[in-house]
């Protein structure tokens, strides 16, 4: 199985939220913006016990016109400017890339149980993490892998759950600390962090 869809979407006075000289978010219009790109979904059954799946995106996500944006941290102390013109740079939150492959292994274990495996791995492309575009806090391009190995019956089900297999640091959410340019002299940031490696045991039980 193979679908691809392709999207383009156009807007004009798109909201957007960013800081003010580093002491406040605001919420405001940009001219304009255009997001578009596509995406591929793959499901392939190799035999009876095996399956394979995959996607694959591309989004391009811009602004169009942006010449009243909040400028970021390192440009405001340097300069001394809080206005900057961000036409033609890439929304916050938007790799430009993503893509998925995993597979789905089944097969009798004992009685009436099965024992199952599915893996993935991720990938994401780099993105901003910050509405300014702050090149500090941007998050480079990561892999992640997955992987669930489990015991199941009709009624019954025992796993062992490893998720981001691989550690990797991958930043939620970033920004500038209100007016630490200002009174320390450097920027200084704040944010969070998507969970690390996580190793977790699950029984469950179906009525």
């Amino acid at each position: 199985i193979l679908t691809i869809s392709f999207f383009y979407m156009f807007y004009s006075f798109i909201q957007t939220r960013s800081f003010v000289r580093q002491s406040a978010f605001v919420v405001g219009n940009a001219a304009a913006a255009t997001i578009q790109g596509f995406e591929l979904d793959s499901n392939w059954r190799a035999t009876q016990k095996l399956t394979f799946y995959g996607s694959l995106g591309y989004l391009d996500a811009k602004f169009d016109e942006y010449t009243d944006a909040s400028c970021n941290a390192w440009y405001s102390l340097i300069t001394g400017e809080t206005v900057c013109d961000r036409s033609g740079k890439r929304f916050a939150y938007a790799p430009e890339w993503s893509a998925t492959l995993g597979l789905n292994f089944i097969t009798p274990a004992w009685g009436n149980f099965d024992f199952r495996t599915n893996f993935d791995v991720l990938y994401e492309s780099d993105y901003y993490t910050d509405s300014t575009a702050e090149e500090s806090i941007k998050q480079d391009g990561y892999f992640k892998l997955n992987l669930r190995l489990a015991l199941e019956s009709d009624n019954w089900a025992f796993a062992v759950i490893g998720k981001n297999l691989t550690d990797e640091d991958v930043i939620e959410f970033g920004t500038t600390v209100p007016n630490s340019g200002v009174y320390f002299g450097t920027p200084a940031y704040s944010g969070f962090m998507q969970p690390p490696r996580t190793i977790a045991v699950q029984a469950e039980y179906r009525f």
